[in-house]
């Protein structure tokens, strides 16, 4: 069997939008600090951007495709959760030009939940991954976005 594997650590390339504020506001409230307001204005501003920073790392997580379940293990929380293939209802591949691809799993586990992840492997190999989860769940609906993508035109043109 092959080994698939993906990861939304592409979240991470949000912190360095969230740390060169969190850096500046603390370099001008360090240089500004005999005025009382911008260190004030500073620490209300800062609690938020550490706010959304721990949400984006308490996200972070990596997805290893088995067998019988698909494993999503939380980087920071440690948390595990095991996916049955037959919980998936829905795939959508979304295609980016010059990007990371993304691939979202809808699956329902009590209520619906879905999951965005990067691309399992890249455009021109997703055919290959889609057979291999068509053997696993054949009732899973595959979307693409943009809808005139190539891994769409694939996926329609593959025999029957």
């Amino acid at each position: 069997m092959k080994n698939y594997t993906s990861n939304n650590y592409y979240l991470s390339d949000y912190l360095s939008a969230i740390l060169i504020p969190i850096i500046l506001i603390g370099a001008l409230s360090y240089f500004l600090r005999d005025s009382i307001i911008f260190p004030v204005i500073g620490t209300a501003l800062l609690i938020p951007l550490l706010l959304v920073a721990c949400v984006i790392f308490k996200r972070l997580m990596k997805i290893e495709f088995q067998d019988n379940f698909i494993t999503v293990t939380y980087k920071f929380s440690r948390k595990i959760i095991q996916i049955k293939y037959s919980e998936i209802h829905e795939l959508t591949h979304i295609s980016a030009y010059r990007g990371t691809s993304r691939t979202i799993f809808k699956y329902q586990q009590n209520r619906f939940k879905k999951i965005t992840t990067t691309s399992v492997l890249s455009d021109k190999d997703f055919q290959e991954f889609i057979i291999w989860l068509k053997s696993k769940n054949d009732n899973i609906e595959f979307k693409f976005l943009p809808s005139d993508s190539l891994v769409k035109e694939r996926y329609l043109n593959q025999p029957k």
